[in-house]
């Protein structure tokens, strides 16, 4: 069940960010790092894969795996074909009190959210 779970935020993510970017072009912004921003080195791409590949051969059946594999597929699917992943979600500039990225909270995108909730999952299982 896991990998049909990774395939559809692989897909949403790269849809989600197709869209925006095609009509609402203000609102993308980008990072060099892993998610959320995090470690801006050619150091995401080691810790990507070895969290994608801890999650695939440690807990095949949890339904986290696929939230979490499937996010780090797609940053680095971004990372491989677009150089730089894809952030557009913002609520510092939702809520009205900052501009693109300029605020107190970070901006991220679909597959860093999944990420997050299959660690929340992952946290829960246990």
């Amino acid at each position: 069940m896991w990998p049909l779970i990774s395939l559809m935020v692989v897909l949403s993510d790269q849809i989600s960010k197709i869209l925006v970017s095609a009509y609402f072009p203000q609102y993308i912004t980008s990072n060099q790092g892993i998610s959320f921003g995090l470690l801006p080195s050619p150091l995401w791409l080691i810790i990507n894969l070895l969290v994608i590949a801890v999650f695939i051969f440690m807990v095949k059946k949890r339904y986290s795996t696929g939230f979490i594999v499937g996010g780090g597929i797609s940053n680095v699917l971004d990372r491989i074909f677009r150089g730089k992943v894809i952030d557009f979600i913002d609520f510092d500039l939702l809520w009205g009190t900052e501009t693109l990225s300029g605020g107190g909270l970070p901006v991220f995108n679909l597959a860093d959210a999944c990420i997050v909730f299959g660690v929340i999952l992952f946290i829960l299982d246990f």
